[in-house]
């Protein structure tokens, strides 16, 4: 039996939390369904990294140094801030026969493969927070046969093979707030504008949501369907659905996300690729964070 990789995780932000929850959610001892044998995390928000620690004793473990996480981990994940990319990783020593997986959306003058030289394999993922109940749709980029298996456990993996794709793609990962501002916006509605209890307006809007979500990753996925099809079978003729939506079209309002996006993809695509860097030099520098 092909033993079991060990998982590190350098930055253990709220993706890093919802991942490890995620990869752990039927956690057992003894389970051959387990995904690594060990997870070793950054004391990086100690608090995040003590929960799970408190969690999951019996498999996670607490690193003090970044460079120690590196040598013991056979796949490790990259998930700090992209403006602290070259401070942490500029230093440390990184493995060449090692998977690397980075969340890092862009890190600006360096690419990722410059600051974890000589690691060969790297793969961009973009895992988003319903993950931790293994419903996340994550981006890949590009295809890897064990980065994939692992995240089509967690969810869905979305391999792309194109970087711009991936961009375009991740930009929708920028409209959750939104989206649950707007749904934020009705409960608050509802209480101030019809005295509807904020109890009954938040658990209406909550399962009204839910309910509409997964009927239409329903009628996608077994009725060869598509949004187009269900906003217009939503609709009756001078019903409350089609005045809504003719009034919001009417408005302009769905034009407002194209420059939203736009601007998104600019963000995530405006990474100046520098191939000139001295992989070397950074090789030699001794002295891991």
């Amino acid at each position: 039996m092909t033993s079991l990789p060990v998982f590190g995780f350098i930055g253990c932000g709220t993706i890093t939390e919802c991942t490890i929850e995620g990869i752990l959610l039927d956690y057992n001892d003894e389970s051959s369904k387990n995904l690594a044998s060990k997870i070793i995390i950054s004391k990086r928000s100690s608090e995040r990294s003590s929960r799970l620690l408190e969690k999951y004793p019996n498999i996670i473990e607490i690193c003090e140094k970044n460079q120690q996480i590196i040598d013991s981990s056979d796949i490790l994940f990259l998930s700090t801030l992209p403006k602290d990319s070259k401070k942490i990783y500029g230093p440390l020593n990184f493995k060449e026969d090692q998977i690397i997986c980075t969340f890092i959306a862009s890190i600006g003058e360096d690419t990722i493969e410059d600051l974890v030289f000589p690691a060969k394999t790297v793969i961009r993922a973009v895992p988003v927070p319903p993950i931790r109940n293994r419903l996340s749709p994550t981006i890949i980029c590009p295809g890897n046969e064990k980065i994939e298996e692992i995240f089509n456990l967690l969810g869905k993996a979305v391999v792309v093979n194109d970087m711009t794709e991936l961009a375009s793609l991740q930009s929708i990962t920028g409209l959750m707030a939104p989206y649950y501002q707007f749904l934020n916006y009705l409960v608050k509605h509802l209480s101030t504008q019809y005295n509807v209890s904020e109890g009954n307006s938040l658990e209406f809007v909550n399962l009204f949501f839910h309910g509409l979500s997964m009927d239409a990753y329903n009628n996608i996925n077994n009725n060869n369907t598509d949004f187009e099809q269900i906003v217009s079978e939503s609709q009756t003729p001078g019903g409350l659905n089609e005045e809504a939506v003719e009034t919001l079209m009417g408005n302009q309002w769905y034009d407002q996300l194209s420059p939203i996006l736009g601007n998104l993809v600019a963000r995530l695509t405006k990474t100046s690729v520098n191939k000139s860097s001295n992989n070397e030099d950074r090789n030699n520098n001794n002295n891991p964070e």
